[in-house]
C-alpha cells in the first residue's frame, strides 16, 4: 500500500478503545490517517498495511474522565506542576485530566489539549519590595491560564481560582 507523504498525517497510536482490525478484533498499535479520512494500520505504508474500522468514537462528555489534581510533596518542592486540559471539538466541552489520559486522547482527531504550568510556591499577591514589583502565584497562574487560552478557548471559563493549590 504507498500514499504520497502529503496525504497521510504522522503517525499516531491507539489503545485498543477506537479500531479494529479486519478480523473484527480491537486494534492496539500505530496507525496513520489518510486525506479522504480512512485509518491504516502501521506507523508508515507498507505492503502489509492494512484499513482499520471504527470501533466506537469517542467524545469527552461521554468517555474521558475529569479529574482533580492533587500536587505531590516533590511538586511542592520544585515550586511548580504541570496541568492538563483537553477540550472535544464536537462539544467545546473542556475538562482536566491526569497525564496519561491526556497523552492518550490527543490522539483522536476531535481531541485538542494543552498544558499549563501551575505555580505552587510563593507569596500569592503581587507586591512592591524596594520599588521592584514581584508578581505573585496568582497573578502567574492567571497570565498560563490565559495565554493557554488563547491556544485552546474555554480553558479560561474551566479554572477560575489562580490561588488554588498554593503554598505561602
Amino acid at each position: 500500500m504507498w500514499f504520497p507523504k502529503n496525504k497521510i498525517t504522522k503517525a499516531k497510536y491507539t489503545y485498543g478503545d477506537r479500531f479494529k482490525s479486519p478480523n473484527g478484533k480491537p486494534y492496539t498499535g500505530p496507525y496513520f490517517e489518510t486525506s479522504d479520512g480512512r485509518y491504516i494500520a502501521g506507523e508508515t505504508p507498507t505492503p502489509a498495511s492494512y484499513e482499520l474500522s471504527i470501533l466506537k468514537e469517542n467524545k469527552v462528555k461521554d468517555t474521558i474522565p475529569t479529574y482533580f489534581p492533587t500536587p505531590t510533596e516533590k511538586q511542592y518542592s520544585r515550586g511548580v506542576f504541570t496541568r492538563y486540559f483537553l477540550k472535544d471539538s464536537s462539544s467545546g466541552k473542556v475538562v482536566e485530566v491526569n497525564e496519561k489520559v491526556y497523552s492518550n486522547r490527543l490522539q483522536d482527531r476531535h481531541i485538542s489539549g494543552i498544558t499549563v504550568e501551575w505555580y505552587l510556591k510563593g507569596p500569592i499577591e503581587d507586591r512592591i519590595i524596594n520599588g521592584v514589583k514581584t508578581v505573585g502565584t496568582e497573578t502567574k497562574n492567571k497570565s498560563n491560564v490565559i495565554l493557554a487560552n488563547t491556544k485552546l478557548i474555554g480553558v479560561l471559563n474551566y479554572v477560575r481560582n489562580f490561588k488554588e493549590f498554593v503554598r505561602m
